[in-house]
């Protein structure tokens, strides 16, 4: 588990309860199992953070994808610290049942005492994944807060791209 937390304390714990905005950048894997028979996969990254899930597009044929999206989910820091987060990476398949290339559930507590952190972690099947993640304190916006229904919490991604499948730097 290698996090490395950046910027300042926190002040209080009316910051833990106040609404805000997880923005998580996927940044890339390294390593991944080849599940086609091309000696490739096709890996895709399902997020899910407090009920909500978010889905990276296909990197078609590789084994070390690029993706450099960009994901926000709206909730309050205590309850992004209560979660956790959940990366599940997958190898997009045309005629038959996706394949799970392995997940791993990752503590956002760096963001107890900094603003953001960076994570590179091993992935329980073969491989690595790498992100960042960053905590904007901030009321929840108008549209999130009338689509999510009580109790729960709106997400949505920044970049929503899944026809893309070029790897960008």
């Amino acid at each position: 588990l290698a996090a490395s937390a950046m910027s300042r304390g926190r002040e209080s714990s009316t910051i833990f309860e106040s609404p805000g905005t997880l923005k998580l950048r996927l940044k890339k894997a390294t390593g991944l199992k080849a599940a086609d028979m091309n000696g490739k996969s096709d890996p895709y990254v399902i997020m899910s953070l407090g009920g909500v899930e978010r889905r990276s597009r296909v990197i078609k044929r590789s084994l070390k994808p690029v993706w450099n999206q960009v994901f926000e989910f709206e909730s309050s820091l205590d309850e992004v610290l209560k979660t956790g987060l959940l990366l599940r990476v997958w190898d997009k398949d045309l005629f038959s049942k996706d394949d799970d290339l392995g997940e791993v559930t990752v503590t956002l507590d760096a963001l107890r005492t900094g603003d953001a952190a960076e994570y590179q972690e091993a992935l329980s099947k073969q491989g690595s994944i790498f992100f960042d993640v960053m905590w904007q304190p901030g009321a929840a916006s108008h549209d999130a807060q009338a689509a999510a229904a009580p109790g729960s919490h709106a997400a949505a991604p920044t970049h929503a791209d899944d026809a893309a499948d070029a790897d960008t730097d």
